[in-house]
């Protein structure tokens, strides 16, 4: 939680300077402190199988930012279409697509 509460200061610092890109890692690292401190407590699991697990990652995996903007423009539409879905495999797409595109941010993946 020290961690946590640390991005949350810089991030805090972050808006009050010019450069923009320090807010959006500082964004991005808390995101990516949020799902360590879920995966710590074991509330990161969704209720797929480890099938679909691993292909979520195989379609988040080597995609550039922009890549993952545009995945992730068209599943927030794809959601909000109301056409009959999968809905849970679409929001857990979504979840882990928002935590590969910070990583990303970061220079992590």
């Amino acid at each position: 939680m020290d961690l946590k509460n640390d991005i949350m200061m810089y991030l805090e610092l972050s808006k009050d300077t010019t450069q923009q890109h320090l807010g959006e890692f500082w964004q991005a690292m808390l995101v990516i402190c949020q799902d360590a401190i879920e995966f710590a407590r074991g509330d990161s699991q969704n209720n797929m199988p480890a099938s679909v697990n691993e292909d979520i990652k195989n379609i988040l995996r080597g995609k550039t930012l922009k890549q993952l903007q545009i995945l992730q423009d068209s599943i927030v539409h794809k959601l909000a279409s109301g056409e009959s879905i999968d809905v849970e495999y679409w929001e857990a797409l979504l979840k882990a697509l928002l935590i590969y595109k910070a990583r990303v941010c970061c220079f992590l993946d």
